[in-house]
């Protein structure tokens, strides 16, 4: 069993937002935490969570956090782009 608390939205189009949240899950050390990015559609076929996003331990989002902000802060004019 997984509990969600919404940390932020935006919207990607009309029938799908994106979702960042809080999440964890019962394991027998305690509950394991981590932070979830994920797509939500609300369509007349289907409304929910889709399997596309990325669920990032704690221990990811401490490494991943600081590489992130710096790359932000450099730009993408500055990023080492691969030659197709």
């Amino acid at each position: 069993m997984s509990d969600m608390v919404k940390i932020a939205e935006v919207q990607k189009s009309p029938t799908c937002n994106i979702i960042t949240s809080w999440t964890r899950r019962k394991t027998p050390q305690g509950f394991q935490y981590a932070i979830d990015i994920r797509e939500f559609l609300n369509t007349d076929k289907y409304t929910g969570f889709t399997k596309r996003g990325v669920r990032l331990t704690i221990d990811d989002m401490v490494y991943m956090l600081p590489e992130i902000a710096d790359a932000i802060d450099a730009g993408p004019e500055n990023a080492e782009w691969e030659k197709n």
